[in-house]
């Protein structure tokens, strides 16, 4: 008989906020798709997606490993932004002042294009080119 373990993972996106604004996370956060940013030795991990804070967390065998997990990372961000006023924003879309969409990087949706099977090639990533940017939301409590 085949042992099949299911685990629970997550790599959800926030944004941050400070005075009343959603500010671009770019700059701040540190960590990329590519690399990100270890909190932990176990697998906490922080980076920048676009304008927002993205984070992985270990693979979790049950509800409660899952919900310890996510809420480290949250923790340790709020304890990073603390001292400059910054804030979680749980919100699953912000428009953002455009100061903050200047960048390569605010204006790259996705980290990897997906692939086209009838073309038998990756599709085009989508280009941002409003103020509006979403989110993989998450509750802000668990």
């Amino acid at each position: 008989m085949k042992n099949n373990k299911i685990t629970l993972g997550c790599d959800p996106e926030l944004f941050l906020e400070k005075d009343g604004e959603i500010i671009s996370a770019e700059g701040l956060v540190g960590g990329t798709k590519q690399e990100p940013l270890p909190i932990t030795g176990e697998g906490h991990c922080i980076q920048e997606d676009n304008v927002m804070v993205e984070f992985n967390i270990p693979p979790s065998n049950n509800v409660d490993e899952f919900r310890n997990n996510i809420n480290l990372v949250k923790t340790h961000l709020k304890e990073k932004f603390e001292a400059d006023n910054i804030s979680l924003n749980y919100s699953a879309s912000a428009m953002l002042d455009k100061k903050y969409l200047k960048t390569e990087q605010a204006r790259t949706f996705g980290c990897e294009p997906d692939f086209n099977v009838w073309l038998r090639a990756p599709n085009t990533p989508p280009r941002a080119g409003g103020r509006l940017r979403s989110c993989g939301k998450m509750p802000a409590t668990l």
